[in-house]
């Protein structure tokens, strides 16, 4: 059992998805946590829980995955977590701002850039949609240009 619930039907589940089943048994109701998936067995798994999953209307959570670039599949999904701390280096100076990328759900993205260790909240960025490089490289140019 996990946390009090029993977890035998959970994985019949799981293993029907994985030796590629037709029938898979899942329900609307069903909900998958996939903790740092990262090799290519892992990859393979999670794109064939993924097509199980959306066919029967299941839940999956990925957590802190560690592929170098998401599966297509992740870039649909929502995102509700991010902390992401970012170096960007103004080539013509060398000057260089620490950036952070954050999400907290229902929260939109914030961008915060800091020159030394301090972040304030005056240099910060909000967006409703996952910021892009540029948007990033941008948040981290006004600090730069302003030291």
């Amino acid at each position: 059992t996990a946390a009090g619930l029993p977890v035998e039907p959970l994985l019949k589940k799981w293993g029907q998805v994985m030796d590629g089943s037709e029938d898979h048994g899942l329900a609307p109701t069903d909900c998958f946590f996939v903790v740092s998936p990262s090799t290519f067995d892992e990859l393979v798994a999670l794109r064939r829980l993924y097509r199980a999953a959306m066919a029967a209307r299941a839940l999956i959570v990925v957590v802190n995955h560690g592929f170098e670039a998401p599966p297509p599949e992740l870039e649909e999904a929502s995102e509700v977590y991010r902390l992401q701390p970012l170096d960007i280096e103004e080539p013509s100076t060398g000057k260089v701002a620490r950036v952070c990328v954050s999400r907290r759900f229902p929260a939109s993205y914030e961008v915060y850039a800091a020159r030394g260790k301090q972040y304030e909240a005056s240099n910060r960025g909000v967006f409703k949609q996952k910021p892009d490089d540029a948007v990033v490289r941008a948040v981290a140019r006004q600090v730069l240009d302003e030291s």
